[in-house]
């Protein structure tokens, strides 16, 4: 979609097999961890940097954002991020009624995971770096009815339970 937009994309992976895949498709991959490639990048040349679920895979997700900063345009870039979310409600349940922190293969509980976040600490992990964040969303919402029937009790202060993810455009 990108490129038919005639815009020059970018990609970078640890994983050098995910790599090879979107050489397929992209104009530039670098294979290596963000953290030790950041003097690579050109400063102030990305509109957009698009990291959807990295950052809770980084051990220090605050620095990286920060050093990101002076690779996005000063005028428009934005740093767009998809985030896990720690508070959905199938997550809470599990800690609350049955005790349970397991880690998973995939998802929230992601055993690759280093962090984890609520809505409430992604918005203060990017004020903290200096951002603005221009929106914030709720992805992939549960049709459940448990997380109505808990936000309807405790007067909506668990209206985040909803999500299984963020969606960030910050700058």
């Amino acid at each position: 979609y990108f490129a038919e937009a005639g815009a020059k994309v970018t990609g970078i992976d640890i994983s050098e097999k995910y790599a090879k895949l979107a050489e397929e498709n992209l104009d530039k991959v670098i294979i290596g961890d963000i953290n030790n490639l950041m003097g690579d990048l050109p400063d102030k040349s990305f509109d957009a940097i698009i990291m959807n679920d990295v950052l809770e895979h980084l051990y220090n997700p605050w620095e990286v954002i920060n050093k990101l900063k002076i690779k996005l345009n000063p005028e428009h870039g934005v740093l767009v991020c998809s985030i896990p979310n720690i508070r959905y409600f199938r997550v809470l349940f599990k800690l609350f009624f049955a005790g349970k922190w397991d880690y998973e293969q995939s998802g929230i509980l992601d055993f690759t995971h280093m962090r984890f976040f609520t809505k409430d600490g992604i918005i203060k992990m990017f004020a903290s770096e200096g951002y603005v964040i221009r929106n914030i969303e709720g992805l992939f919402k549960t049709k459940s009815m448990r997380p109505k029937i808990l936000n309807f009790l405790f007067w909506g202060k668990f209206a985040d339970t909803y999500y299984t993810n963020f969606a960030v455009v910050a700058q």
